[in-house]
């Protein structure tokens, strides 16, 4: 029976030992930056807002025409740790949160700005929508529920299922691009 040098058996475990790092060696992920923005709808071009720029609480948001900076028309998307693409969105007028009332998973649920907390009514998930003539477009999606705010007949803000229809996406003007994982849509 032949024998096998104690070479045969130490290359191997020489070239794991040695390339073991490069493998194993995690490339740095990009972080995604708080931003301040408004969110102008891509189907009727108005833009979410704290109405009258008032800072009562449990107050639902609503669309209407875009007034150039005011702060009842101005959001900061403020990145939750460790998940990707997801955001607590906070009013500018009175620091609030967007909400989904109640925690909601209904359709139609009601989007107001409330005290800001931890929990997954509160959390936004930015999923890219190509939207042609238009950049930095967005579902922006109610991590809970899975659902996306959009404006309901009378303007006001609710959650329904997301779709690419354009009262459905929403553009953030001053989005500032991090890694955005996941797949586009395209509309």
């Amino acid at each position: 029976m032949p024998r096998l040098s104690s070479l045969s058996f130490t290359l191997p475990i020489v070239l794991v030992a040695a390339l073991a790092p490069a493998v194993l060696t995690a490339t740095p992920a990009l972080a995604e930056v708080t931003f301040t923005s408004t969110a102008v709808n891509s189907g009727s071009g108005l833009c979410a807002e704290v109405p009258g720029g008032a800072s009562t609480s449990a107050l639902q948001l609503a669309q209407a025409t875009c007034a150039s900076g005011a702060a009842r028309q101005s959001f900061t998307f403020v990145p939750v740790a460790g998940v990707a693409n997801t955001y607590n969105i906070r009013t500018l007028t009175s620091g609030s949160c967007v909400d989904i009332f109640g925690a909601s998973t209904a359709d139609n649920a009601t989007v107001i700005q409330y005290a800001c907390h931890s929990n997954n009514n509160q959390r936004f998930r930015l999923q890219a929508v190509t939207v042609a003539g238009q950049t930095n477009t967005f579902n922006v999606v109610a991590v809970h529920s899975s659902k996306c705010i959009a404006p309901a007949a009378d303007n006001r803000l609710v959650q329904l299922p997301c779709t690419t229809a354009t009262a459905r996406v929403w553009r953030l003007p001053s989005y500032t691009p991090g890694p955005l994982r996941g797949p586009s849509t395209t509309r």
